[in-house]
Parts: C-alpha cells; sequence; structure tokens
C-alpha cells in the first residue's frame, strides 16, 4: 500500500511539473478575412472583404522562449460580381493559400513574462497562395494569443497578414488575410 500511495504522489507531481512546462506545438483553426481593394483604402469598405470559404488551420512549434515556426493553411474565395484590385469579378474564385511564418514573440521580451494571458508576435515568412494563378508572396504580420487557461494550453488568436505578391496579376496580387482562431496545445 505504501509504494502505491508514492506512485500516484509521483505522478501527480510529474502531471503538475508538466503544466509548468511551455507545449512545444500548438494547433489552430478558424476563419479568416480577406482584403483585396487593390489602392483604395483597406479601412473604408469591408463589406467587399472577401469571406465565401472563411477556413483557416495552423501548426505552430515552440522553437525557443521567444521565438516559433508555423506553417498555416487557408481556403476562401471571392463571389462574382466583388471588386478586386479594381476589377469586378465575371464569376466566383476560390483563394488557397499556405504561408510558412518565423514568429517574434515580443510580449514575451519586450512587454511582460512568458507567463502572462497575452502573447503577442510580429511574423514574417513567405507563401503561395492561388486565386486565378499561382503566385509567390512575402509576408509580414503581428498577432496575439489570449491564453484562457493558466497553462496557456487553450486560447483565440487574431492575426492580420499583409502578403506582397511577386507577381503582380489583376486579382492575384498584394492583399491583406486577417484571421480570428481557436487556438490548442499538445
Amino acid at each position: 500500500m505504501r509504494y502505491f500511495c508514492l506512485t500516484i504522489a509521483l505522478i501527480f507531481s510529474l502531471s503538475s511539473f508538466a503544466q509548468h512546462q511551455a507545449s512545444e506545438w500548438s494547433f489552430s483553426f478558424g476563419a479568416n478575412l480577406i482584403n483585396n481593394l487593390g489602392l483604395r483604402s483597406p479601412y473604408n469598405s469591408p463589406d467587399e472583404w472577401a469571406f465565401k470559404h472563411p477556413i483557416s488551420f495552423s501548426a505552430n512549434k515552440l522553437i525557443s522562449d521567444s521565438f516559433s515556426a508555423d506553417v498555416a493553411l487557408s481556403l476562401n474565395g471571392f463571389n462574382s460580381g466583388k471588386t478586386v484590385d479594381g476589377f469586378e469579378l465575371p464569376e466566383d474564385e476560390t483563394y488557397f493559400a499556405t504561408d510558412l511564418h518565423a514568429n517574434y514573440h515580443i510580449g514575451r521580451d519586450l512587454l511582460w513574462d512568458h507567463r502572462s494571458w497575452l502573447d503577442v508576435y510580429v511574423s514574417a515568412g513567405p507563401g503561395l497562395f492561388i486565386v486565378k494563378e499561382t503566385n509567390l508572396s512575402l509576408n509580414a504580420g503581428v498577432g496575439a494569443v489570449a491564453w484562457l487557461n493558466s497553462a496557456h494550453s487553450f486560447g483565440i488568436k487574431v492575426q492580420s497578414v499583409a502578403k506582397f505578391a511577386l507577381g503582380q496579376e489583376p486579382v492575384d496580387s498584394n492583399h491583406f488575410q486577417h484571421h480570428l482562431q481557436f487556438v490548442f496545445c499538445l
């Protein structure tokens, strides 16, 4: 009986210690908006943002206390009649993107410690997106995760990414992508 109690105490102490360790992997899923208004102000016409198939998913790997890397997949679309980069679309278009980002968690180094409920970061990296043509992009963004528990295992993520297309085609050009996602850690 003594060994049983000792074993149970050891298991509980290890599991409570593990809750204080930062999880290396996190996954997020949610919705995204595409803002592709060309030279017009991106803030004056939110009714023209794309929200047709607003699915997004990402996997994030913590590299150190301050740096992480993530890969993201997103799907969206433009309805016919919408204005994209000054052109009215004659038919519905589907948007698919995949991105690889390096993230620097500025909140952990500059604003507050890594145990805070809010994790603010900047990101940069390459991307690929398809509307009518396949196009590569260089991306820069900012985001935040609001952790909903003290173990940092569940939260809500908001992120905005500017995508600078390497090829400038009508419709397949520079644009913003905004995400709202649920995050969970393993």
